[in-house]
């Protein structure tokens, strides 16, 4: 009994000597995969927050020389909402999509102050449902200790916001700047390769800006293309 043992313990030793490496290889391996991922959504994330600054300098500047008209009535909505998705979407576990709500939120002010010199002055009951939704869904926010409630409120906000300026992309596509919404849709879109964990709350964004943001890019282009290509 007692070679058996022996032997059953060299066994033992063998394997295991032969097998642990292997494991801390693979372990390794592993979490250096999981660092990599992390850390490239964190870089994507930037480039998009980047992006989105870049494309309300090219606004900004676009409005001062008065190339282009915002609407008041979107851009007000937008930045409160914008405010609201920014908050909401941190308390909801989103870190590496912020970067581009965030810039939202500060470049929106910005155009709605420009907006009361350079800007269209129009206000229709949609403008002001959607604003007051926005403020209703803080409360809700606070009332009910969920940011996901006021995100998915203020999400569907922002839609409804962008219908003016859709709208008016439609009937003027020659009163946005190009460059301003190129920026802003391939924000957009490397705003959907920050995502580092594909739940409801954390997608839910980087999904609705492609939604919004798309429309006045290809309405912006494509009218113009066509009116080019007639002249």
């Amino acid at each position: 009994m007692g070679v058996r043992a022996f032997l059953c313990l060299l066994r033992y030793l063998i394997h295991n000597e032969k097998r642990e490496p292997l494991a801390r290889a693979v372990l390794a391996n592993s979490n250096q995969e999981e660092g990599k991922m992390p850390n490239m959504t964190i870089a994507i994330g930037q480039v998009a927050g980047t992006l989105t600054f870049a494309a309300f300098v090219a606004y900004i500047i676009a409005i001062l020389y008065k190339n282009t008209r915002p609407n008041r009535a979107t851009w007000i909505i937008w930045a409160a909402v914008s405010g609201v998705i920014t908050a909401s979407s941190y308390a909801s576990g989103a870190r590496e999509t912020v970067w581009v709500p965030l810039c939202d939120t500060i470049g929106a002010f910005i155009v709605v102050i420009l907006s009361f010199k350079f800007g269209e002055s129009k206000w229709t009951c949609l403008d002001r449902w959607c604003l007051a939704g926005a403020g209703i869904s803080a409360l809700l926010w606070w009332w009910y200790n969920s940011p996901l409630i006021a995100l998915c409120a203020n999400i569907t906000i922002d839609l409804i916001g962008a219908l003016p300026t859709i709208w008016k992309s439609y009937r003027e596509p020659d009163g946005e700047d190009q460059t301003t919404w190129t920026l802003f849709f391939l924000a957009s879109v490397a705003n959907m390769f920050a995502i580092d964990s594909w739940t409801f709350a954390i997608a839910l964004y980087p999904v609705s800006q492609i939604l919004s943001i798309g429309p006045i890019a290809v309405l912006v282009f494509w009218i113009i293309a066509s009116i080019c290509n007639l002249s």
